[in-house]
């Protein structure tokens, strides 16, 4: 069977803490409404954020998410507090997301948040690339990634 990596900002399950223990719950952003049939057609894998920052957790939590990410076919993309508040509330949201929905009026551009959407979406590369083979199927979800084409192909040239 194919391999399709679905590589987005979030994972369809999402991390939580609560009284102290670690959850995972499905996250629904539409990611499956009317593709079920189409995902049963592979052998697909998920690379996103899993909801919970870097720096909410200990190693040890870390550990254990990822061997239950595993075991649902995702793989965790880590990001600490700040990168993702300056790349999802920063870049995505103030300048992509209003010029995508044509809000130009309302866009901000930051050069600070411009260059850390480029170091997320290398930081994805990076991950995505120790597990995706040239013959496996990659799709990129959303305007979060928009560079991480780029950065796949340019880790592929190298092989």
């Amino acid at each position: 069977m194919k391999r399709l990596f679905i590589i987005s900002n979030r994972l369809p399950l999402q991390a939580s803490k609560k009284n102290g223990k670690m959850e995972l719950t499905p996250y629904s952003d539409g990611y499956d409404s009317g593709l079920k049939q189409f995902y049963e057609s592979f052998d697909v894998k998920w690379i996103g954020r899993p909801g919970l920052n870097r720096d909410e957790i200990s190693e040890s939590e870390k550990i254990n998410l990822d061997n239950n990410f595993r075991t649902n076919n995702c793989i965790a993309v880590y990001l600490i507090q700040s990168l993702k508040n300056e790349f999802l509330e920063g870049f995505c949201e103030n300048t992509l997301w209003p010029l995508f929905n044509y809000f130009p009026q309302i866009a901000k551009y930051k050069h600070g948040e411009w260059e850390t959407y480029k170091k997320v979406n290398r930081i994805y590369a990076d991950i995505a690339t120790r597990y995706i083979h040239e013959d496996d199927i990659i799709w990129i979800h959303d305007y979060h990634l928009m560079l991480l084409p780029k950065f796949i192909r340019e880790k592929f040239s190298q092989v």
